[in-house]
């Protein structure tokens, strides 16, 4: 099933949740959002929901996808979303019971819900920034190195996410 959460005042409020995201520890926008979801994630485990994940959309700006132990708990599961308090710049929840998640196949669905369980942690105060405590920077080139990324390929996937967030860098080697 799938949470919707649109945003009020989304131009603004995008804004301020990436701007919260930046940096060595979430703060802000984006920190109230992901204590939130982790808040709904807490509500309903461990015996309604197994795997979890959130992903950020045109429409809507964020849903996050929840998989039912049994569908018959779609209500109660609605009802327990709707008691938890929601950060003010989310407009009202909407829900879809069927969201067409498992066409994405069970291994990209582990690797979405390992990223969120990532971000949950990166909002706590457990997180200790920095390459070498596995910061973000670190699990992709571990992912990569599973899937035998070269270090240029590496590189490249680098630059070309800069480039996509209308950042140009050029790297050079030290000689």
């Amino acid at each position: 099933m799938h949470l919707n959460l649109n945003f009020k005042d989304f131009f603004n409020t995008a804004e301020k949740i990436i701007t919260g995201s930046a940096g060595r520890r979430p703060k802000g926008y984006y920190k109230e959002l992901i204590n939130y979801l982790e808040k709904v994630a807490v509500c309903l485990l461990p015996g309604l929901i197994g795997r979890y994940f959130f992903l950020f959309e045109p429409k809507p700006h964020l849903f996050f996808a929840l998989e039912l132990k049994n569908p018959k708990d779609y209500a109660l599961i609605c009802e327990k979303i709707r008691r938890v308090k929601r950060p003010a710049f989310l407009k009202a929840l909407s829900f879809n019971l069927d969201s067409g998640d498992e066409a994405n196949g069970s291994p990209a669905i582990d690797f979405f819900f390992a990223g969120t369980k990532f971000a949950f942690y990166r909002a706590s105060s457990k997180f200790k920034p920095g390459y070498f405590h596995n910061d973000e920077t670190k699990l992709v080139h571990c992912f990569s190195n599973q899937i035998l990324v070269s270090h240029a390929h590496e590189i490249a996937f680098y630059k070309k996410c800069l480039r996509l967030k209308g950042l140009e860098v050029k790297i050079t080697r030290k000689r």
